[in-house]
């Protein structure tokens, strides 16, 4: 069997969400979302939220149900980064900084 790398491993998040990512948007927005995505991996880690889900796919999952009501992706972009005004470290200005001001609207 092969070994499975973080690379080819379907378990891996960010292999899940960047192919689901790819298909949905063009090159510009998917490179807007993914690092949205990577950002919110970098505060909220893979660590457990509640029930044995981790915070990244619970972000995730948020991102791919406002997708399916056709919300705009800066909306996609708000659902990935909902949470992480809750880390000490990171503030509303760091977020305008990052992603412009329409995401924090």
């Amino acid at each position: 069997m092969p070994e499975r790398t973080s690379k080819n491993n379907p378990d891996n998040p960010r292999n899940t969400f960047l192919g689901w990512v790819k298909e949905q948007y063009s090159k510009e927005i998917a490179r807007k979302i993914n690092e949205a995505w990577l950002f919110a991996l970098n505060c909220q880690g893979l660590d457990e939220k509640r029930r044995g889900y981790r915070r990244i796919d619970h972000l995730t999952s948020v991102a791919q149900l406002l997708n399916r009501w056709g919300m705009p992706f800066e909306y996609i972009i708000g659902a990935l980064l909902h949470e992480i005004l809750g880390n000490p470290a990171i503030t509303l200005d760091i977020i305008k900084k990052t992603f412009g001001e329409k995401i924090c609207d």
